[in-house]
Formats: structure tokens, sequence, C-alpha cells
């Protein structure tokens, strides 16, 4: 049992790297059993590009089984995954800083400050000169565009520009045009509870005595998630007390305005986010132009401030 898997909540990056990966890995003889599988159903973004692409879902794992062999996407922090105990660690594959996991033996890792894991991955393969399959280079392109927000978020470099115009050609897309279809699909609230909206993107952070939920919701229209702040504040502090979290903060991120409406789970974590983003609440809804990623906008200030 060889497994490709990217972190739980599994989004764009996540699925498309799982696959993108585990068919390299194939194709390269490095692994000839690798298969991509998710930590969870997949972000309606992610479904979207997996069907527009033409290819089935990856099955889903609750546990790893003793004994796999494990190749981990967009993701090095243990808390992402499920219990690493009895599987072994071949390769990691990320663009997020490294987080905590260790090996009982040498591994391979790629590591690199670009926008999306799909990046990394698209370098990797074209440096052998390999043909990417369509839909394979439909996911990739389909990851970068969601994780740098087409290419005009703030964690964007000149690798992923290059790699949207390499990917684009191969997926026989336009890279504007797919944008506007998946984050139509990003965007779409039919079906989902409060509950699952505010934990869909979502990771924990501990920072000083801290244990924080920060949740996004990235949207090109913003008005369905505004008008149920109410029933989101609700499930993000029922979410926080189930978790035993110390606090939680949901931010509903205007794609195309470039800017995030942000509510906190009480009144403590409100007042630690004003500190941190020197913001106000009123109305219990802090406004902050400018912040659309989690990574390089959200998460620092907290950090900084709380240790």
């Amino acid at each position: 049992m060889h497994y490709v898997t990217g972190h739980k909540n599994p989004d764009a990056d996540s699925v498309a790297s799982a696959i993108a990966y585990a068919w390299h890995l194939r194709a390269t003889g490095t692994d000839p059993e690798a298969e991509a599988v998710l930590l969870g159903e997949p972000s309606k973004e992610a479904a979207f590009l997996l069907r527009e692409a033409g290819l089935a879902q990856p099955p889903i794992l609750t546990e790893f089984p003793a004994g796999c062999t494990l190749h981990i996407v967009d993701t090095s922090n243990p808390a992402e995954l499920h219990g690493l105990s009895g599987c072994t660690i071949a390769s990691v594959v990320d663009h997020h800083k490294l987080s905590g996991l260790t090996t009982s033996e040498p591994l391979t890792v790629v590591v690199e400050k670009v926008g999306c894991t799909a990046t990394i991955l698209n370098n990797m393969i074209t440096m052998l000169g390999v043909t990417i399959p369509r839909e394979v280079a439909f996911l990739m392109l389909g990851a970068i565009i969601s994780d740098t927000l087409n290419l005009t978020g703030p964690t964007t470099t000149e690798l992923d520009r290059q790699a949207v115009q390499w990917l684009a050609p191969i997926a026989e897309v336009e890279a504007d045009e797919l944008a506007k279809l998946q984050f139509a699909a990003k965007s779409d609230l039919s079906g989902q509870t409060p509950a699952g909206i505010i934990t869909a993107d979502s990771k924990v952070f501990e920072m000083g005595i801290e244990k924080l939920h920060i949740g996004s919701h990235e949207t090109a229209d913003p008005s369905a998630a505004l008008g149920m702040i109410a029933e989101l504040k609700t499930a993000l502090a029922a979410h926080v007390a189930a978790q035993g979290l110390t606090g939680g903060l949901f931010f509903i991120v205007d794609i195309l305005k470039s800017e995030a409406h942000l509510v906190a789970s009480d009144e403590r974590t409100q007042e630690i986010a004003s500190r941190a983003y020197g913001c106000t609440f009123p109305n219990g809804i802090a406004h902050l132009p400018g912040i659309v990623s989690r990574k390089a906008q959200m998460v620092p200030p907290l950090q900084a401030l709380l240790g």
C-alpha cells in the first residue's frame, strides 16, 4: 500500500497535487504502486475540477493502514494528517513551512516558496521532459488558479505564472475562463450547513497559549455568507468548544475585491484579532481590505502577537 495524500479538508491543491504526484511517481518508476487518496470529502471547487477534468474522485481514507508507505503533498504538519504511527514516509512536496514532521529514516523533501504545490510538481515533471496528460494538467492548472487567486494573491511567484502559461495549452483551456468557472463553484454554499462552511477550509494553529481555529470561505459573491453571519458565528463558537480550542476566526474572502470580512467565536478572540489586525468589529464583523491569504496575511500577524 503506497499512498499519495494531502491534508484533511482537501482543497484544490491537495487533491490535484496528490493525483499529479501519484501519476509522476508511477510514470518515472519511482514508485509504481503510488495511489492518490484523500483524507476527507473534497471541497466544492476540488470536486468541480475533478468533474471537469473527467477524473474519478480518489478513495477516502479514515486512517492509514499499518505498514503503508506515504508520499505527502501540500502539508508537513502531522496534525493535518491521520495518525502516522506504523507508516513509512517516503517523500514530502509542499509550499508551506516545515511543521513538526519526524521520520525514522531519510526521505525526499521538496519545499519551495511558491503559491501552490502544483507549481512545484509542474517544475519537477517538466524538468524530466515528460508530457503531462491533459486531465492531470487541468487539475494542476486549477489548483494554481485557486491557491494564487488566479495569480493575483500575495503568495504568487513568477514560477506560478510560468506554470500557468505552460499548463493551460496542455489542459486545453483558457486560464481566465477556468478561473471564472471554478470561483463560481467555490462560491456556492448550497447544501452546506453553517458548521460545514466554517470547517470546509480551516486549520488549527497553536500560538503561545492559544489554540486557534482559522477558517476561510473564498467567494466571488460574499453576500450569501454575510447573510448568515449569526449562524456562522454560532457554529464557530460551538466548534471551538467541541474541539477544546481557545478561540476561532472565520474570514469571508471576497476574491474580486481582494478583501475579507472577519468574525470571531467570542469576545476574547475578537480582542486578539483587533490587536493583531488593527481592526474594529462594528456589529460583530471586521472589514479587512487587502487580506486574502491565510498563509501570508491572516496567520503572521497573530503569530507576531501571540508568539
